[in-house]
C-alpha cells in the first residue's frame, strides 16, 4: 500500500488524532493513543465521547467525517475560500488543512507523517447525495453573508497572515438583504440589554473593508463582531449543536426539534444550562429569529473540558424580509408555525426534557417581559429600519406567547 499523508489534529497544543484518506478517497478521522489515555483529556466534541476507538468516516469519497465537514462555510463563502486558497472542488480534506490555522475554537490542523497502513471504510454506508434535501430556500443558505475572519489593530481590519488567527468576524451582507448588519446589530444590542451575554459588536465603516474590496461589492456594509472563541491571544474550544448532534451541512436545515435540542443541552449542561436554552429560546421567539438552527447554538470549553454556553450569536429578526418563509428554524411543539408558540409551547418542551415544567414557562416568560421592556427603553436608539420594526411589531401581534404581554411601542 502507497503511503498516504495525513493531518494531525491539535487542540492547542494537544494532538488528539489524525485526519486521512483511504485508497478510495474516503477521508477519516481516529484518535491517538496517547490522547485517549490523557488523564485530563481537551473535549474535541460531545459526539465522539461515547467511542474514542471508532474510526469516523466522511460520508462519500471527498467529504469530511461530519464534525469536520461543519468546520467549513457552505454556499458563496465556501466557493470564495476554494477561490482564494486555489483548491479544487471536492478536495475538503486540503481545503481544511489551508485554512487549519484558524479554524472556529482551538482546533488546528497540521501536515503529519505518512501513514503506510490506514483502515478502509469497506462496509460503511455511503450517503444518497440527493435525498432528503431542502427544498425551501432558507435564509443562511441564501448567500446573504460573507463572514471573515479578521485582525483588529486600532480601527483597521486585515486579514490574518497563514497560520495566524483572526479575533474578530467581520460579517459583510450581499444579495437582497443589505440592511442585515444593521439589523443583526440592532438585535444584538436588544439581546445585550434583555440581560443575555453577547459579544461586543459594531457597524463596520466603509473605508474598514478595504482588504476585502476584491471580493465584497463597493459600498458593501458589515458588521463586526469580537471572537468570544479568542481570548487574551489563545483559543478557546468551541463547537455547535449540528456537531454535537452528527448532523451533516447538507442535511435539511440540520432537521431537529427545539424539544430534542433540549433535551440534549439538559443532558450535557443540566438544569441551569436548560434554563437558558428556555431563556434563549424565548428570546429568539421575541425578536422573530427564525433561522435558529443547530448551527446557532454552541457550546465552549473554558478550561477544554467542562462545557458550558457560548454567549449568544447571530441573533437576526428574519421576519424583517417578506420573502423568507414565517416559520421556525426547528419544529416547536409540533410545527414550525412561530404563530402558534405559547406557554404551552415551553411546558412540552420542560415535559419532554423531565423538568419542572411550571419553572420552564416562568423563565421564558420573564425573558420575553425584559425583551419587551428592553424594547421600549432603547429600540430608538438602534439603527434598525423603520420597515424591520414595523415587521417586529407585526409578529409580535401575531404569536400568542408575546400577545399577552401587549404591543411594543
Amino acid at each position: 500500500m502507497s503511503p498516504v499523508p495525513s493531518y494531525d489534529v491539535y487542540l492547542g497544543d494537544v494532538q488528539v488524532g489524525s485526519l486521512f484518506e483511504d485508497p478510495s478517497g474516503r477521508v477519516g478521522f481516529r484518535f491517538s493513543e496517547r490522547y485517549k489515555h490523557l488523564p485530563k483529556r481537551p473535549v474535541l466534541s460531545q459526539s465522539f465521547e461515547d467511542n474514542l476507538d471508532k474510526v469516523y468516516w466522511g460520508k462519500r469519497p471527498g467529504v469530511l467525517p461530519v464534525f469536520f465537514a461543519n468546520l467549513l462555510p457552505e454556499g458563496i463563502l465556501k466557493n470564495v475560500l476554494q477561490r482564494s486558497l486555489q483548491v479544487p472542488e471536492g478536495e475538503d480534506l486540503r481545503l481544511l488543512a489551508e485554512a487549519g490555522g484558524d479554524l472556529p475554537g482551538a482546533l488546528a490542523l497540521r501536515l503529519g507523517d505518512y501513514l503506510g497502513e490506514v483502515p478502509d471504510a469497506e462496509g460503511e454506508p455511503l450517503e444518497n447525495e440527493t435525498e432528503g434535501k431542502e427544498k425551501k430556500l432558507r435564509f443562511s443558505l441564501a448567500g446573504v453573508q460573507l463572514k471573515f475572519s479578521m485582525v483588529r489593530t486600532d480601527d483597521r481590519f486585515t486579514l490574518p497572515a497563514r497560520n495566524a488567527q483572526g479575533d474578530w468576524i467581520l460579517k459583510v451582507a450581499t444579495g437582497e438583504c443589505r440592511e442585515l448588519p444593521e439589523n443583526e446589530y440592532s438585535v444584538m444590542e436588544w439581546a445585550r440589554r434583555a440581560g443575555f451575554d453577547v459579544p461586543r459588536c459594531e457597524i463596520a465603516a466603509p473605508g474598514q473593508l478595504e482588504e476585502l474590496k476584491s471580493v465584497v461589492d463597493a459600498g458593501a456594509r458589515a458588521l463586526a463582531v469580537r471572537r468570544y472563541d479568542r481570548a487574551a491571544g489563545t483559543r478557546v474550544h468551541q463547537e455547535d449543536f449540528a456537531q454535537v448532534m452528527g448532523r451533516s451541512p447538507g442535511d435539511p436545515k440540520y432537521e431537529s426539534t427545539y424539544e430534542v435540542l433540549g433535551s440534549l443541552v439538559y443532558g450535557i449542561l443540566g438544569d441551569e444550562g436548560l434554563y437558558e436554552f428556555v431563556r434563549r429560546l424565548a428570546f429568539v421567539v421575541a425578536s422573530g429569529n427564525h433561522d435558529a438552527h443547530l448551527k446557532n447554538w454552541s457550546l465552549l470549553y473554558p478550561d477544554g473540558m467542562t462545557p458550558a454556553w457560548t454567549p449568544v450569536y447571530d441573533q437576526v429578526a428574519v421576519v424583517a424580509w417578506p420573502k423568507i418563509p414565517y416559520e421556525l428554524g426547528l419544529k416547536f411543539a409540533g410545527s414550525r408555525d412561530p404563530a402558534r408558540v405559547s406557554l404551552e409551547s415551553f411546558r412540552r418542551l420542560a415535559a419532554a426534557a423531565r423538568v419542572d415544567e411550571q419553572r420552564v414557562a416562568e423563565e421564558a416568560l420573564k425573558t420575553v417581559e425584559r425583551a419587551r421592556d428592553a424594547w421600549k427603553a432603547y429600540h430608538s436608539q438602534w439603527p434598525l429600519p423603520v420597515e424591520h420594526r414595523e415587521a417586529i411589531r407585526a409578529h409580535w401581534r401575531r404569536v400568542p406567547v408575546l400577545r399577552q404581554l401587549g404591543e411594543l411601542p
